[in-house]
């Protein structure tokens, strides 16, 4: 019987503690973040593998060193929508949009319709009738389109305020001071959105791009937000600049181009596998600039406003990340990274104000291209940073279609039948 009590007490004794391991091991777990992969300094997961924490199967497309598949990549960038101020002295709106089936009246604004391309136009009027605020894409007004215009701001936009005003009623006469002030470029610009698309080959490859993006932007920038999977906002709310990045192959499936666009069909093929940037400045930020006016734009000018949010998106100005920098640390930050690199996400911001942790980050940043403030693994961010780098690479170009401009417009007219 002693033998017996022995043996169930054993029993008992190692039921009890394999249940408070498990607790610890839980207890432990929840400690941590639920998406990080455990990894050690001295056991990293393979680069084309992927951690739990990046559920996208997408992802094994961008996670390839070198792309295999061979395609011409189609570059386009253009000024999209665009809001002017106008010195136009004119009557009520309300009494020459009286019975106008192209105007509509929501508020203070009146949102003009264009017969031709479907575009929308909002204007509003000010200073006892002697103003005309003007909003609307000139692309898509005059061409039904936004995938490829061209870089004349000036030209798109003068056309786009006469063809507006003729549906307004509002008649600029060949000699009035109004319509000089047009021609002549005598008006200023309160926003710009200036866009360049990264062509990624397939329509597959464009989401890779988009999640990778995803995934490496947590934690580098400030006031990032995200609208479902095909969206990205970099300081949205800001009263001077903001970033979009979106698919545009989804925003076209939502938003069909109208059927009077030049060459749709092979448009619309080509724009399901572009990844879109837009930058938006508005009025503060166009006047530090010096870009308020139409004629301040120049051909090379969408390229050196991207340029400084490109290379934040590929980190241009940092080296990869890779672990064996580690020794060209402090012993400080050294002890730290490898405490970060077992789990310990607190371990640069514990104990210390946020302006020493900032600089602790910047410093790791800087000497090993890790970046402490992701969730992700060197490794990972090594395979998607290098991958982002090369389809920028091979897929960003500021093209101007301005040889193409007169044709396309042309063909709007045509199919439209010119009656309006």
């Amino acid at each position: 019987m002693k033998f017996i009590k022995f043996k169930k007490r054993t029993r008992l004794k190692t039921a009890s503690a394999a249940a408070t391991s498990a607790v610890r091991a839980h207890h432990r777990k929840q400690t941590l973040p639920h998406d990080l992969p455990s990894v050690t300094l001295w056991n990293q997961l393979p680069v084309s593998s992927l951690p739990e924490c990046m559920p996208q199967p997408l992802l094994q497309h961008v996670l390839v060193p070198k792309l295999q598949v061979a395609w011409k990549p189609f570059h386009s960038s253009l000024v999209d929508t665009v809001r002017m101020k106008l010195s136009i002295t004119h009557p009520s709106l309300e009494e020459l949009t009286a019975d106008n089936p192209h105007v509509r009246r929501n508020g203070l604004m009146y949102l003009v319709t264009s017969p031709d391309t479907g575009a929308v136009a909002r204007v509003i009027s000010r200073d006892n009738g002697t103003t005309l605020l003007l909003e609307c894409s000139p692309v898509k007004w005059l061409i039904g389109q936004n995938v490829v215009g061209m870089h004349d701001v000036h030209a798109a936009c003068a056309a786009t305020v006469k063809s507006v005003c003729r549906l307004l009623r509002l008649r600029l006469r060949p000699k009035s001071i109004e319509r000089v002030f047009v021609d002549a470029g005598s008006f200023t610009l309160t926003r710009v959105d200036c866009v360049v698309h990264i062509d990624c080959g397939t329509r597959e490859r464009a989401k890779a791009l988009m999640a990778a993006l995803r995934h490496l932007l947590v934690g580098a920038v400030r006031d990032l937000s995200f609208y479902g999977t095909q969206t990205i906002f970099i300081s949205q709310h800001s009263k001077r600049r903001s970033l979009k990045i979106y698919l545009k192959g989804e925003e076209l499936d939502a938003n069909p181009m109208p059927d009077c666009v030049y060459r749709r069909d092979g448009l619309v093929d080509k724009a399901s596998s572009l990844v879109r940037l837009e930058l938006v400045l508005r009025r503060d930020e166009l006047i530090r600039l010096g870009l308020d006016g139409p004629h301040d734009w120049k051909s090379e000018t969408i390229e050196e406003q991207m340029k400084p949010w490109t290379d934040l998106l590929v980190r241009a100005d940092g080296r990869m990340p890779d672990v064996r920098n580690i020794e060209a640390l402090t012993p400080t930050l050294q002890h730290k990274l490898r405490a970060w690199l077992l789990g310990d996400t607190m371990a640069f911001m514990r104990g210390v104000s946020m302006e020493t942790a900032r600089t602790s980050r910047n410093t790791v940043l800087r000497v090993t291209g890790i970046d402490v403030n992701s969730h992700l693994q060197p490794d990972v961010q090594r395979s998607l940073l290098l991958s982002v780098r090369e389809l920028f690479e091979r897929g960003l170009g500021y093209r101007d279609h301005r040889h193409k401009w007169d044709e396309m417009v042309q063909h709007v007219l045509d199919t439209t039948d010119g009656q309006h």
